[in-house]
């Protein structure tokens, strides 16, 4: 077992030793080769990689060591993938960025698989779409590509998230729909006719997840993309004079009918409880 004593003295190394290291290397960095460089970055994932599978998850101060020396590991390595393909192979930022993007991805995939933490997952969800945006950068996409390929990742995420129990928790529905909103977002400075499209499509297909799930997150983030996509809708492609009528009264048909959905989920969940108590009574 990990004493409280140890599990200090491991964050309190780390942060000194990463201080000094930058400290030291801060004037200099600049100056060393990419070999070098992508060297002593290596050296450092191996050597916090080795210290987190030597503290391990025996207890549960070690499995909050382990997971910080992880992390650690995975910031140096995936960094040390970014240098290795960008700048020591000299294939540029995009082939790096799909280096160091599949790298964190793939380790943090293992981890979260292994020790079940969700904080892994997340990670690997954001790995993927590093890979996926240096990906659409090697083929020759434009901005508006790439943010159309993470809106895609974001509703492929909260697709999963739906059909998969264990990936129906707040903080992996968030990662989704922020993701799919933001990215909608980024599309609509370049096209607003697409970018207002795509927020539209992502709201109902949060709407359409909160409908057949129980996580509440998808009703809070579906309201909150209707929120901003239909009015800048209502701007764009209805006239003025009936812009802002319009657009409370698809608010409030909203409104109603995720109210009605909420009552008669209610109602059958409270039906099948009483269903259940006579037959369980009867087996006593």
């Amino acid at each position: 077992m990990v004493s409280p004593l140890a599990e200090s003295l491991g964050y309190a190394g780390g942060i000194l030793t990463t201080i000094a290291v930058m400290y030291q290397l801060a004037d200099v960095w600049t100056t060393l080769g990419s070999g070098l460089q992508t060297s002593l970055l290596g050296l450092a994932t191996l050597a916090i990689g080795a210290a987190a599978a030597v503290v391990g998850d025996g207890d549960r101060i070690a499995a909050r060591l382990s997971t910080t020396l992880w992390l650690l590991a995975g910031v140096t390595g995936t960094l040390t993938s970014y240098l290795l393909v960008d700048s020591f192979a000299g294939l540029g930022a995009d082939a790096g960025l799909l280096a160091a993007g599949s790298t964190a991805a793939g380790g943090a995939a293992a981890l979260w698989h292994r020790t079940g933490r969700g904080i892994f997952g997340g990670i690997a969800y954001l790995g993927g779409l590093t890979a996926l945006l240096g990906g659409v950068g090697m083929a020759g996409g434009d901005e508006a590509a790439r943010a159309t390929a993470v809106w895609m990742a974001g509703l492929a995420w909260i697709g999963a998230g739906a059909a998969v129990r264990p990936l129906r928790h707040k903080a992996a529905v968030s990662l989704g729909a922020a993701t799919a909103l933001a990215a909608a977002q980024a599309v609509l400075v370049s096209d607003r006719t697409a970018g207002i499209s795509l927020g539209l499509l992502a709201a109902l297909f949060l709407l359409g997840s909160a409908i057949t799930t129980t996580e509440r997150s998808y009703w809070w983030w579906a309201a909150f993309g209707g929120l901003v996509f239909v009015p800048q809708a209502v701007n764009e492609w209805i006239p003025d004079d009936l812009a802002w009528p319009l657009a409370m009264m698809t608010a409030g048909i909203a409104m109603t009918v995720a109210s009605a959905v909420l009552v008669l989920r209610r109602r059958r969940e409270d039906d099948g409880g009483r269903s259940e108590r006579p037959s369980a009574d009867r087996a006593g």
